[in-house]
């Protein structure tokens, strides 16, 4: 991709998939409703700081190391396949927890709802844990942060379009925070109602996580 239109246009719907994270959204939620600003905003720090390493890490090692264009596209392009059998994996995972929780929710026990953890002393930490396994945003984030890293691009430019990517990949861990400081008093959701969003949630996810799936093996085979 020599333009930076072919590049934004590239990475679009999946830094819209990978977008779709409940974890990060409901552990945001739950710091928002048990913390305070600071503590908020470390753990956004938290999970930024995984972004960061790993965008390093997939400009640098997967994408801008490669001199020969040529041979930067191919191994973007294997990079790609790869990532995209993870997801595969990942989506997998997700729909045998659903059909397992609709079955158990049809012979009449009840949903499992996250329950409120004792959220750690250090969420700089548990922010950075919370996004490292995050199976779902992460193979879609490594995705995009090497294909920028292969683009011939400027590396100023390169910089600029990841930074904007992440930004927008945190959102679920920024938004609730924001949110907060805007309408500091909020009602907790109830038990039925959180159910309810936890399930349309993780259902989101898995399509994100299929929609990523296909994307990313249809551009890995097809270049």
């Amino acid at each position: 991709m020599t333009s930076i239109g072919g590049l934004l246009l590239w990475l679009l719907p999946l830094t819209v998939l990978a977008m779709i994270s409940p974890v990060m959204f409901l552990n945001s939620s739950t710091v928002v409703a048990h913390r305070g600003r600071s503590d908020r905003w470390r753990f956004v720090a938290g999970n930024a700081l995984v972004l960061v390493v790993l965008g390093a890490l997939g400009m640098g090692l997967l994408g801008a190391a490669l001199e020969e264009a040529a041979i930067s596209e191919l191994d973007s392009r294997r990079v790609e396949l790869v990532l995209g059998v993870l997801l595969l994996i990942v989506s997998l995972v997700l729909l045998r927890g659903l059909l397992q929780d609709r079955a158990r929710q049809r012979a009449g026990g009840p949903t499992p709802v996250v329950a409120e953890p004792h959220l750690p002393r250090s969420l700089v930490g548990w922010g950075a844990v919370s996004m490292a396994t995050n199976l779902t945003t992460v193979p879609l984030y490594l995705a995009m942060a090497q294909r920028i890293g292969a683009s011939p691009l400027p590396v100023a430019v390169r910089i600029g379009v990841l930074v904007a990517v992440t930004g927008l990949v945190l959102l679920p861990a920024w938004g609730p925070v924001v949110a907060a400081d805007q309408v500091p008093a909020r009602r907790r959701l109830q038990e039925r109602t959180l159910r309810r969003v936890t399930w349309w949630m993780r259902v989101g996810s898995l399509v994100a996580s299929l929609a990523g799936t296909v994307l990313l093996l249809w551009r890995g085979l097809a270049g």
